[in-house]
């Protein structure tokens, strides 16, 4: 069997997934234009820079109208303007703590972690009680890989916010990162508590469960996600990934109509992996369900035409069916990309025996001879060229079986 789908998200490789984690921006211009509308009106967006600008004009000095610039700039991803307007707005107004907070929100947007970092410092000295710069400052310290303070600033900010979900999240973001991971999926969990819609939680949750192996639980996050956010492409690839574990854990159970299950559940999220339909293969082949055997595996080659393990397998499948040219030409492709590929030797001689030519069926089991053996299935592919050779009987068989009965 085949162990992880063709995913940047295999098995899982998940430390390559970003998780979610979760900055707290403040915005103080909803009276004028909601935020979700800031994304999609640039022109409205544009007035109100206009109208900060205005304002300047008219009193340099106004602390306020720095602040809105900054946001406006920020949305606009003109991070240096965003930059320069909140500091002359902490400038003018050394109180004005959302002025820190988006300040460092938007130094870490550019790196600038250390600067991020003391900018939210200096916003708790004034205001030790807001938890969103703690939240903030978590996340600065987390990017610095300080995960100990990181914690530190979460607990501080959940301790002053008992329901601060964001905090939460982050909390079990980082909890992960130094796998405590009933401790991460505690922290996702409260998130999720706190607010049920919430899909980055989730998101995260679901990563967690995977590592604990918990797989049933990490699709239902995974699930959830979808649900919510259908674009979201890194939850339906692990979604699908965990349903692929889940395939191949039934499998080694040896539960091959569970494992069947699983593995059409990824064909109903649209994978196009080579893996996947490999071991679908697979497990048709050992239901005895040929033709599904068969079309598995084809699906496997067009994707992968260089699987040599599909390659055999689907000859054999066709030797199964007594479709004997076929199942010397399939298998003689996998020999041909891997010619040290002993089952399909084996494979190849078991079609000869079949089409009674005992020749070539002894020619095919001496290459296994050739080949090191080097773990047990090796070991075992020996052993089955041996009972073969036996079984044959021919003087010709028996001297090779002579020969190699001591190795």
């Amino acid at each position: 069997m085949k162990e992880n789908p063709d995913s940047d998200t295999s098995e899982l490789d998940i430390s390559d997934i970003l998780q979610q984690d979760s900055d707290t921006f403040e915005l103080d211009i909803s009276d004028i234009l909601q935020q979700d509308d800031l994304y999609n009106d640039q022109d409205k967006l544009e007035e109100i820079l206009q109208s900060y600008q205005e304002a300047i004009k008219l009193n340099p000095e106004d602390a306020e109208a720095h602040y809105g610039l900054g946001n406006v700039y920020r949305y606009q991803e003109k991070l240096a303007n965003a930059i320069q307007a909140y500091q002359e707005a902490i400038k003018l107004n050394p109180n004005n703590i959302d002025a820190y907070n988006n300040l460092g929100v938007t130094l870490k947007e550019q790196g600038k972690l250390a600067e991020a970092i003391h900018t939210y410092e200096s916003a708790i000295k004034i205001d030790p009680s807001d938890a969103d710069v703690h939240n903030n400052l978590g996340n600065a310290y987390r990017s610095q890989n300080q995960l100990e303070k990181a914690k530190k600033a979460y607990l501080k900010a959940i301790e002053i916010n008992p329901d601060y979900v964001y905090a939460y999240n982050n909390l079990g973001i980082t909890y992960h990162s130094q796998n405590q991971l009933e401790d991460a999926k505690k922290a996702c969990l409260k998130a999720i508590e706190i607010d049920p819609a919430y899909v980055s939680a989730y998101y995260n949750l679901g990563l967690v469960c995977t590592d604990q192996e918990e797989l049933e639980d990490a699709i239902h996050a995974y699930e959830k996600v979808v649900e919510f956010t259908p674009e979201d492409t890194n939850a339906s690839e692990n979604l699908k990934v965990a349903y692929f574990n889940q395939g191949n854990k039934a499998y080694q159970q040896g539960n091959l109509k569970e494992a069947r299950e699983k593995y059409q559940k990824v064909l109903q999220l649209n994978s196009e992996d080579a893996n996947l339909y490999y071991n679908l293969g697979v497990v048709c082949a050992d239901q005895g369900e040929l033709e599904d055997a068969i079309q598995a595996y084809k699906a496997a080659i067009k994707l992968n035409p260089d699987d040599v393990d599909a390659h055999n397998n689907l000859g054999d499948v066709y030797r199964r069916q007594g479709n004997l040219d076929l199942a010397i030409e399939l298998i003689q492709n996998a020999i041909k990309l891997h010619p040290t590929n002993s089952e399909a030797h084996l494979n190849l001689g078991n079609v000869y025996i079949d089409q009674k030519k005992p020749e070539e069926a002894i020619q095919a089991y001496r290459q296994i001879f050739l080949i090191k053996a080097t773990d047990d299935e090796s070991i075992k592919i020996r052993q089955d060229a041996l009972t073969a050779l036996k079984q044959l009987g021919t003087p010709e068989s028996l001297e090779m079986l002579k020969a190699h009965e001591a190795t």
